[in-house]
């Protein structure tokens, strides 16, 4: 049997609280994608410390294929790479892998050198044949720091700290 038109009410699209409803959940939505997508202080401090240690093993490696010392130090806040030029004098690198310095807000605290705190006049080496400084390059950013280390091996490594 059918239904009597005349008791139906049609409605035609939204109205405007269904609508602003759902404007607001999708507010909602992408705010909260949004905070998510931004990386955290630790994640940050973490990629700025990756970044500083694979320049120092580029440098460490490349001290073992030109067979020469690869000199380093810190220097206004980023790191500076130096090789011997033809009078045997200390050079700025002029690689690629001439330096580094932190972004994002991360900053160099301090550098130590077996474990003695170093200046900006001080050098850690690299040598021809692997070895190397003893080295710990402290990294900060908001409360968090990480540790760029290596030994006499050569070995670079990483730490963070809370």
């Amino acid at each position: 049997m059918p239904i009597p038109v005349r008791n139906m009410i049609l409605h035609k699209g939204f109205t405007l609280i269904e609508i602003m409803v759902v404007l607001a959940i999708m507010g909602i939505a992408v705010g909260a994608a949004v905070v998510n997508m931004e990386p955290s202080a630790g994640q940050t401090l973490e990629r700025e410390a990756r970044g500083m240690a694979l320049a120092l093993e580029v440098a460490r490696d490349e001290a073992l294929f030109i067979g020469r010392p690869v000199g380093w130090r810190i220097s206004e806040g980023k790191l500076a790479f130096y090789t011997r030029d033809a009078t045997d004098e200390w050079v700025l690198a002029t690689t690629e892998t001439a330096g580094y310095a932190p972004s994002n807000g991360a900053a160099i605290r301090d550098f130590f050198i077996d474990d003695v705190k170093a200046d900006e006049d001080t050098m850690a080496f690299f040598l021809p044949h692997g070895f190397g400084s003893p080295f710990r390059v402290n990294l900060v950013l908001a409360h968090r720091s990480t540790v760029v280390y290596g030994d006499r091996l050569g070995r670079i490594k990483m730490e963070m700290e809370l």
